[in-house]
């Protein structure tokens, strides 16, 4: 058969980049050997599965050259140089994806030939495009190959003398670039460590830290919305909350679609954080954080029309909580349609769901619950919840304990929810149990050996989830 390696590449190929790939064989540039032309026709003819068992060695060979003997090494050879090509092709559209790094080369090329004229004309557009919308990850590299291809003009015109500006400059874009990439590596095995652990430690971070606390040269926005993230998580100080959001919304419009996106995530995350400690003014924080996103267009990590379910799923639930009842309900209907159609029902229900409980329209969630699909596990821990709830509000008591009954089994039966979501939601039913108690105490029917204020307090310290409906539950009975 076919080498399984040319086969595996080809298999990546979308529609259209087999078509480019076919025009790529067909040229004289890149292909010379037109029995290698045979043999990617041959190949082509099975795409896009490219199903091995068709294309025998053999029989292949006998389609190229027809009536010759079966020769091994020269069909291992046309193979090699399909594979080859298919490489080739790969390599060329992560060039052409690279706008920068062509123009760094022609630059380079210009200079190389002797064409200070062409090489003067072009860096100045070429400057002027990295002055303004650039990628934030790849802006200072870009910045400081350009200072080193000036100086090296000007070295080639006999003015080494007028280097140091160039000199200067491409210092301090490669110290930029170095302080963003100590940040962007440390970043994520930051906060997954501290997820695991609760402990960091890197000695050169903290020495990183350090220097730039000394007072180095100005950094700009760039590394300074790479610095103030990092901090946000390394140390959590609220300073670092603030001026992340402050460069955010000032720099916006020169942030590339990604990173624009991820850390306002985080500073989301953060509000989500502090509200948790019971700093709950930080609702309304994150509700301004979300707004802003939208308002702005700041919902996916690239510029493709769809919404993310769980952020969609999140705005709203932020909005509702914050009382921005008239602005959840607008978000809430105009961007449904901007979710995959595949999740488009689940994640309009579920907000929905949410935005109703809020709001007491406890007829509207029992009609929504019957309509919503599990998805996954986390969704029917969701439902469960929503479901208990809307049997406790409705009085529809003995439901709500077999609800409480069926969930506890189903916590212990499921191995796929970790033990942290588990032992949350536990808490929950348990609190539930206990609202019982104390309506049935209400009522006379029995009696508790703890108080509304004590289970309020209990409630405000444990990780639960629901805890705001909770909390009002509880003090009903003060």
């Amino acid at each position: 058969m076919i080498n399984s390696t040319l086969l595996e590449i080809l298999k990546t190929f979308t529609k259209e980049e087999l078509k480019e790939f076919d025009q790529m064989v067909s040229s004289g540039y890149f292909n010379r050997k037109s029995a290698v032309s045979k043999l990617w026709k041959i190949v082509f003819e099975l795409s896009p599965e490219f199903n091995p068992k068709e294309l025998f060695r053999e029989k292949v060979y006998g389609r190229i050259f027809p009536g010759k003997p079966f020769n091994y090494g020269t069909m291992k050879n046309l193979v090699f140089d399909l594979t080859k090509l298919a490489e080739k092709f790969i390599e060329l559209k992560v060039y052409n994806e690279k706008p920068s790094k062509i123009s760094e080369n022609l630059l380079e090329a210009f200079l190389e030939r002797g064409l200070g004229d062409l090489f003067e004309k072009n860096i100045r557009s070429i400057e002027k495009m990295h002055s303004a919308k650039s990628d934030d990850t790849n802006y200072h590299e870009t910045k400081y190959i350009l200072e080193i291809l000036k100086q090296n003009h000007l070295i080639q015109q006999d003015k080494f003398y007028q280097t140091g500006e160039n000199i200067k400059a491409a210092n301090d874009y490669l110290t930029m670039r170095y302080f963003i990439d100590v940040f962007v590596n440390n970043y994520n095995s930051l906060y997954m460590q501290n997820e695991i652990s609760g402990n960091y430690k890197n000695d050169f971070v903290r020495k990183v830290l350090e220097f730039l606390k000394s007072g180095p040269a100005e950094m700009d926005y760039r590394v300074n919305i790479y610095y103030n993230a990092f901090m946000l998580v390394y140390d959590g100080g609220i300073q670092f909350f603030y001026a992340l959001r402050k460069l955010l919304e000032e720099n916006t419009d020169n942030l590339g679609s990604e990173l624009k996106y991820n850390f306002f995530i985080a500073l989301a995350n953060y509000c989500v954080k502090k509200a948790e400690e019971g700093l709950t003014e930080f609702t309304k924080t994150e509700y301004e954080i979300y707004r802003f996103m939208i308002d702005n267009n700041i919902y996916s990590i690239d510029r493709v029309k769809n919404i993310d379910g769980a952020f969609y799923k999140n705005v709203s639930g932020v909005a509702v909580n914050s009382g921005e009842f008239e602005w959840a309900k607008y978000f809430i209907e105009k961007y449904k349609e901007m979710l995959e159609p595949e999740v488009r029902e689940n994640y309009y229900f579920h907000a929905l769901i949410e935005y109703n409980i809020k709001l007491k329209n406890f007829d509207e969630v029992l009609g929504y619950l019957s309509k919503i699909k599990h998805t996954n596990h986390s969704s029917k821990l969701n439902i469960k919840g929503w479901e208990i709830i809307t049997a406790y509000e409705l009085g529809h008591l003995e439901e709500m304990r077999y609800l409480i009954d069926s969930s506890k089994h189903f916590l212990q039966n499921d191995t796929k929810i970790s033990n942290h979501k588990k032992n949350k939601f536990l808490n929950f039913l348990n609190f539930m149990l206990r609202l019982l108690s104390l309506k049935d105490m209400k009522a006379g029917k029995s009696e508790v050996t703890y108080s509304a204020e004590e289970l309020n307090a209990e409630i405000k310290n444990t990780d639960t989830p629901h805890k705001t409906w909770l909390l009002e539950k509880a003090i009903e009975f003060t």
